[in-house]
């Protein structure tokens, strides 16, 4: 369920609803909405130079004027009104090693059978199951759509997820680091061209290279090392959701 914003500030949205509720005096609203007057001076001015704002007729001198809807505030008031939330299916991509809704390019997630044929080590997922309604949250959602230039929507709720059907992955390189005697390989993400932190902290919870069956070979006199897999277990991986969410599997050695 989600609600696209209205192309017009707050302020401005408020006063001409409370001119439409009645509270038609630039010192009733200000009390109203506990803002300093001139600012509400200023929006009302602004309603002014838009035409969506007069002055009604004065019973008194005494009484301050109030202000009255023209045609077009009315229009603008109504059409305010008018919008209420509604269900829409939003495509996400959930990142299954850290658990969590990602702002990572679709366009970079790849098939992974394409990712198999290609020889990529398939990184585990950070738990074995499918994801479920309690592991997205209409915050983490939002968040994402605005880290990715969406701002005009804002999801309210999470009524339902669903999953594609063809897995597919993320591509990524992974670093990896050893010491002269080989004892401590240590292994670095890089995504899109930037390392990533989180990543490599995932895979170190989950055993690190070790786990992921990543040796360094002894090199040969005066030659580079070598890096060999072996016994690389691959975790199930849930099918990518679509609508609520579609996670990648970041992989690959490349």
């Amino acid at each position: 369920m989600a609600q696209d914003r209205k192309q017009i500030p707050l302020l401005d949205e408020f006063v001409l609803r409370l001119v439409n509720a009645n509270v038609r005096t630039e010192g009733a609203i200000a009390g109203f909405l506990g803002l300093p007057s001139d600012m509400v001076t200023d929006t009302i001015a602004d309603h002014f130079h838009k035409d969506l704002l007069t002055y009604g007729p004065s019973d008194s001198p005494a009484v301050p004027r109030r202000l009255k809807l023209t045609a077009r505030g009315e229009q603008q008031e109504r059409e305010l009104s008018s919008i209420t939330p509604v269900r829409v299916n939003e495509p996400l991509v959930f990142d299954q090693l850290l658990w969590r809704v990602s702002s990572f390019d679709r366009r970079m997630i790849i098939p992974r059978r394409q990712a198999q044929e290609q020889n990529m080590l398939l990184l585990p997922a950070a738990q074995r199951r499918l994801v479920e309604m309690s592991d997205l949250t209409a915050a983490a959602i939002n968040a994402q759509l605005r880290e990715g230039g969406l701002t005009d929507r804002e999801v309210l709720q999470i009524k339902q997820i669903t999953e594609s059907k063809a897995p597919r992955v993320l591509p990524a390189k992974l670093l990896v680091y050893a010491d002269a005697d080989r004892t401590d390989i240590q292994l670095g993400v890089v995504i899109d061209g930037e390392l990533s932190p989180d990543h490599e902290l995932a895979l170190l919870s989950h055993g690190g290279a070790k786990a992921l069956g990543i040796q360094v070979e002894r090199p040969p006199p005066n030659g580079p090392r070598s890096i060999r897999t072996s016994n690389a277990r691959v975790s199930p991986w849930p099918r990518s959701p679509r609508n609520a969410q579609k996670r990648p599997r970041t992989s690959s050695l490349q």
